[in-house]
This record gives C-alpha cells, sequence and structure tokens, in this order.
C-alpha cells in the first residue's frame, strides 16, 4: 500500500455503508466507475517522503478529521481547533496529484526560462572556446534536471503539500457556512477542497469548498467574522459544490453510490466560476 494523498478518513465520510470499507470510485482517463476499497484507492508508493507522510498523520490529519466530526454534530470549534482545521483544509488543496502537475509544470518553465537566460550570458563572452566549454556544461546541466529534478527540490517543492500562514489565515478568517443536504449527496474528489484560481482565497469574494460528507460540505466566505453557519441547502447547491470539486479532479472521483452524472462533469473542459449568495 501506498501513502495517501487523500486521507482514508475523509473518504470513509462517502462510502456507501456504515462499515466504511467502500465507496464508488469513477476514473477520469478510463471513463469507467468501480466500487472499490477505501484502503486501495487515492494512494501511490513513496508519494511523500516518509518524514512528511508521519507529519500529516498525526499533526495535521488527526486533528482535521475530530473537526470534522464536530463540525457535523453541530458542536463548536475552540479558537485552536479552527486553525488546525483551516490548515488540513488548505492542505487538503494542496497535497494531490493535480497541484504536483502543476509545480512540476512551474518548475519546468523556471528551468528553461533559467537555462535561456545564462545561455545568453555565456554566448556574450569574448573566448570562443571557454564559450564552447560552457554551453556544452550547460547542455548537460539541462540534460540532468529535465531527466530529474534533484531529490532536495523533489522533496522540498513538489512532494511537500504547500501551506503559508496568509492563505491558512484568509480561510480561518473565513464565516464557516456548514451545508446539510436532505435529498441530494455531496462527492469528493483527488482534490477535495476548492477555490477559485482568480480569486484565490483573501479576497471579499473569494469563497471556500471543502465537502465534509456525503450530506455535509463546508463553504466559506467572507462576511465579516469568523463564525460557523449552519444552513439547509436544496439541490441547486449541491450540484454547486459538486461541480466545483469536480472541475478540479485530477483523475479520481468518489461517491457514496453510483453516479452517471460524475462522468459527464469531469470531462467538461471549461468550468464557469459561479458564486453562491444564500436567501
Amino acid at each position: 500500500m501506498g501513502d495517501h494523498y487523500v486521507p482514508r478518513e475523509h473518504l470513509k465520510r462517502f462510502s456507501e455503508n456504515a462499515e466504511c470499507k467502500f465507496v464508488w470510485m469513477y476514473d477520469k482517463q478510463s471513463r469507467r466507475s468501480v466500487r472499490a476499497g477505501i484502503s486501495a484507492v487515492a494512494n501511490e508508493v513513496d508519494y511523500y517522503p516518509d518524514e512528511v507522510e508521519r507529519e500529516l498523520a498525526i499533526k495535521v490529519e488527526a486533528p482535521g478529521a475530530e473537526c470534522v466530526r464536530k463540525l457535523i454534530r453541530n458542536e463548536s470549534l475552540t479558537t485552536e481547533e479552527r486553525f488546525q482545521f483551516s490548515f488540513y483544509m488548505f492542505t487538503m488543496a494542496t497535497r494531490g496529484p493535480r497541484r504536483r502537475r502543476q509545480v512540476q509544470a512551474m518548475s519546468s518553465d523556471v528551468l528553461a526560462s533559467t537555462i535561456t537566460e545564462v545561455r545568453e550570458v555565456i554566448t556574450q563572452g569574448s573566448d570562443p572556446e571557454k564559450v564552447a566549454k560552457r554551453l556544452k556544461e550547460l547542455d548537460q546541466v539541462e540534460a540532468q534536471f529535465n531527466a530529474a529534478l534533484p531529490q532536495e527540490l523533489q522533496d522540498g517543492i513538489i512532494r511537500t503539500p504547500f501551506t503559508s500562514p496568509s492563505t491558512v489565515g484568509a480561510v480561518f478568517q473565513m464565516t464557516w457556512n456548514i451545508c446539510k443536504a436532505s435529498n441530494a449527496r455531496f462527492v469528493t474528489g483527488d482534490t477535495p477542497a476548492h477555490f477559485f484560481p482568480s480569486l484565490g482565497v483573501g479576497r471579499p469574494n473569494s469563497e471556500f469548498t471543502f465537502p465534509l460528507s456525503t450530506s455535509h460540505a463546508l463553504i466559506g466566505q467572507h462576511l465579516g467574522i469568523n463564525k460557523v453557519i449552519y444552513r439547509d441547502v436544496n439541490q441547486r447547491d449541491v450540484k454547486e459544490v459538486n461541480r466545483r470539486i469536480l472541475s478540479q479532479v485530477e483523475r479520481f472521483a468518489f461517491s457514496e453510490i453510483e453516479e452517471p452524472w460524475i462522468d459527464t462533469v469531469v470531462q467538461k473542459r471549461f468550468h464557469h466560476e459561479s458564486l453562491i449568495r444564500w436567501k
């Protein structure tokens, strides 16, 4: 078994029965859905360095799971718990394969830009022999980096979930709307938290969405006070939450029961940004 980039405790809240052993998994690539064991999905061998895996389990996942249980039971969080859960949710937005692919792409772009700049500097040299030697050395460095980034860069940038005090603080300061669905189900995915890239999490109209279970989801908004509001929501709101989560699925989505419509949503290339306004 590999390292889970979606915690098993999270997936259990989307399982098909009280035993919490199975979940319906949708593969965006094959366009197939299967009933799968939770222990066998959303994991990859050597996904994290060992110390990162241990720290996530102890310092992030365990307190985060307890906060979810309290929110679903309408229990209050302490200030410390609220901060822990803000950290947990934003980590869930950045630990999956989607963010890893994006960081790898950015790393490649930065490398290409840097190599170009260095090559321009080298070619300005006055000694043709030295210029040729330096260009050959640069080509070797570029080939090495293109083959594989140094391990310290992989561990420190790509294989470590990204959070920052400002982003976690922005989620902490939001009003948390705990949405309860009665006649519809929330789903989750391999990046089980959402915010609009064009808005981030710190602007007045930013929203942060995180499905807590098949029946509950959290929508964070900047409404002037960092409190918790419980709301009963309709199918339209559930559909919007699900659309947000499925819009950023890298490969796998998960649900309590088989939902044929999930494939249609995850295959869409473009998703409009629709903010939620409560009546």
